[in-house]
């Protein structure tokens, strides 16, 4: 799956947010010694509340049960917004304790793990790396906080859903259960998707549903849109054209990847589509572009339409008034590919075509 990338996950506050502390534990680089590296450490993040934990859920020596959020592909602050579910519901109704672990390279620059051998940038990314932070992070919390006995529920969506299944089943004597949601685990057995009813389209007829069932009509929309983009940035100084219709600091020199970029926006509202403002990105964001696109598709009129897509990657991407997107592409190779790889620029890019590659795509031609 595609996924929000750092710009929309650190965007401004939603409102009603459970307020939090953010702590800092010094994490190992290497926990297994596999590369013969020297012991070094990194600043790893973690967002802490015990707004909840007031013994209300008070069971022998332990104050209550900790909910902890497995952190995935993104700074941790926008997980946090993301996921009111567990911090203004369960954790009160619960009387728990809230830590939110950021996973290693996707906090600030100083927040990660240095260069390995030859300067490899991403020497220390793995899965069972960050598992093995999140367990050294939760043994010396509880530790410091007197609450070794304290049961610890892990939790996450998305890829950090993934985690938390991965989590549960790598250290059960640290967690005692875990909440995965949207947790794309099966992706990883293309062998049994026949028997689940999944093929390499699957995910993507998924988004097309999640915009039919919004409004009539609304994908079909879509897709007239992007036909309008694609044929204005082919024209006759189209790129520069679309620069100033999407607010981008510069017109795109690969057409290709700026397609990809946009439609990658599409793809992933849905993945996003929360009941609650994140950032820039409104309430019910399906509905949303629905109702822009839609409305600018009825007059009839190309600049209306493309004026209406501007809107609505704007969005996605945290564009601010009077400000402009400085990187409009995606260099997907053929579009649809799982991630952002193949490219080593980022952590995700690197991780998704390692680890966590999943093999599907979009039908050609559907945009």
């Amino acid at each position: 799956q595609r996924r929000p990338h750092p710009p929309l996950m650190a965007a401004a506050a939603s409102t009603n947010i459970v307020p939090y502390e953010v702590r800092v534990y010094m994490q190992r680089s290497d926990h297994f010694g596999s590369f013969g590296s020297q012991p070094s450490t990194w600043r790893q993040r973690y967002l802490f509340s015990e707004s909840f934990w007031d013994g209300r859920a008070k069971s022998n020596e332990c104050r209550g049960p900790i909910l902890f959020y497995t952190g995935n592909e993104g700074p941790i602050e926008g997980f946090w917004r993301g996921s009111g579910f567990i911090t203004a519901t369960l954790a009160p109704r619960l009387g728990a304790l809230l830590i939110y672990a950021e996973q290693r390279y996707y906090g600030p620059a100083d927040a990660r793990p240095p260069s390995g051998r030859a300067g490899e940038r991403y020497f220390y990314l793995s899965t069972e790396q960050v598992l093995a932070d999140y367990a050294t992070l939760l043994v010396d919390v509880k530790a410091q906080l007197n609450a070794s006995t304290c049961p610890v529920v892990a939790v996450g969506g998305s890829y950090g859903g993934t985690l938390t299944t991965l989590f549960r089943l790598k250290y059960p004597h640290i967690v005692v259960g875990g909440l995965a949601a949207s947790a794309p685990v099966g992706y990883y057995d293309p062998q049994a998707w026949r028997e689940r009813g999944v093929d390499e389209y699957t995910w993507f007829r998924t988004v097309q549903r999640v915009y039919a069932e919004a409004r009539p009509r609304c994908y079909e929309d879509l897709v007239h849109a992007v036909s309008i983009a694609n044929k204005t940035v082919r024209g006759t100084r189209g790129p520069q054209a679309v620069q100033s219709i999407f607010s981008l600091c510069y017109p795109p020199v690969d057409v290709e990847a700026w397609l990809f970029w946009l439609t990658e926006a599409l793809e992933s509202l849905p993945q996003i589509n929360y009941p609650d403002q994140q950032g820039s990105v409104p309430p019910n964001p399906v509905n949303a572009t629905c109702a822009v696109v839609g409305d600018a598709a009825v007059t009839g009129e190309e600049t209306t339409l493309l004026a209406a897509l501007a809107r609505v990657t704007g969005w996605y991407n945290g564009l601010v008034t009077g400000g402009c997107i400085a990187y409009a592409v995606n260099l997907q190779v053929g579009g649809g590919t799982p991630g952002d790889g193949p490219d080593n620029v980022s952590a995700w890019g690197y991780q998704s075509c390692t680890e966590t590659l999943h093999p599907f795509s979009v039908p050609e031609g559907s945009w």
